[in-house]
């Protein structure tokens, strides 16, 4: 195997362990193919991402400095490298450590209202028309016209407000409803436990349980929603959101704007989705908590 081109990374996940004991070497399965990221089993159920620099860092994700990955046509991971095309080496050995644990930098809670006021402004002005924020700015249903979109709407606003109402079964009801590579019912689900998450680290309530229970409840055939959904109920961020989270405290708008729109720019609708979950699940909370059945 004769390599031309050693590329950089950017970082590798915490939670993607190829070295020790149980080392993985040989070819792998690619699940799917994207401009921004590629998509790789290391168990039947558990995918790796390698991803561009523009996506960022996260829990399974290896960040490689380039501006596209469409051209990965197969991985090979020997020891501390994988190799793309069997021409390409990426170094995870010795790259920086992406961290997606959570540590918010106060427990103040009237900044972070403040923080979370700026940001529902934000959302509110630039997410896209067939995104969930109609659950958070009423006027915004009018963007569902069809048949289709409004009995999607209805469902989505539905089993929403059941889940916030304490009904956690309604999880598997909002699982795989909507648009998009991961659906909208998945995403605002993703919310809803970064927003749990959140919430035990500003009052010290513990939330695991309920994570826990939410995905095990909304686990489905997704793989990739799955993946999104067990780091969240397991505490583990993603860059876009972990900057938007810390983000809340800063109490500059700029700083607090320039996150929001990033996590936006995650697929049609899904940052604007995930926002939703969040926004609805941390000001239920904060409105006197949640009575789970």
């Amino acid at each position: 195997m004769s390599l031309s081109l050693v590329l950089k990374v950017n970082s590798v996940g915490d939670q993607v362990r190829f070295g020790g004991k149980h080392s993985l070497s040989g070819y792998f399965k690619i699940h799917s193919v994207f401009n921004n990221a590629v998509n790789f089993y290391i168990k039947r159920d558990k995918i790796v991402s390698l991803v561009t620099h523009s996506v960022g860092g996260g829990p399974n994700n290896i960040v490689i400095n380039v501006d596209s990955l469409s051209f990965v046509k197969s991985i090979y991971i020997d020891k501390s490298k994988i190799v793309l095309n069997d021409s390409f080496a990426c170094d995870i050995d010795s790259s920086p450590q992406y961290n997606s644990n959570l540590i918010i930098p106060s427990k103040n809670l009237e900044l972070f209202k403040k923080g979370l006021n700026k940001f529902e402004n934000i959302l509110r002005k630039e997410a896209s028309p067939l995104s969930a924020v109609f659950l958070i700015d009423k006027r915004r249903i009018n963007f569902f016209i069809t048949p289709f979109e409004k009995n999607l709407a209805y469902s989505l606003e539905s089993f929403s407000n059941d889940i916030l109402n304490g009904n956690l079964k309604s999880a598997s009801k909002l699982k795989g409803l909507g648009f998009g590579l991961t659906p909208q019912g998945d995403d605002i689900l993703d919310g809803f436990m970064i927003a749990l998450l959140v919430y035990e680290k500003l009052t010290g309530t513990n939330t695991e349980e309920i994570r826990k229970k939410m995905f095990n409840l909304s686990r489905g055939s997704n793989i990739i929603s799955d993946t999104f959904l067990y780091y969240a109920s397991h505490g583990f961020l993603y860059e876009r959101v972990k900057t938007l989270v810390l983000s809340l405290f800063s109490n500059d708008p700029i700083i607090i704007e320039n996150a929001v729109l990033k996590l936006l720019n995650i697929g049609e609708t899904s940052g604007a989705d995930i926002s939703t979950g969040f926004l609805l699940m941390i000001k239920k909370l904060m409105q006197g908590g949640i009575k789970w059945s």
